[in-house]
């Protein structure tokens, strides 16, 4: 096993998080819009 610092996964944990975060809000906006349309 790699020894990979520890601040660099956490890094790439926090910048996961906040694309599926940023999927989520995008994708629930969406649906607020097409319900408030209709």
């Amino acid at each position: 096993m790699v020894d990979v610092p520890h601040d660099i996964l956490l890094k790439k944990a926090t910048i996961k998080c906040i694309e599926l975060g940023g999927e989520v809000l995008a994708t629930a906006g969406e649906l607020i819009q097409r319900s408030q349309n209709s």
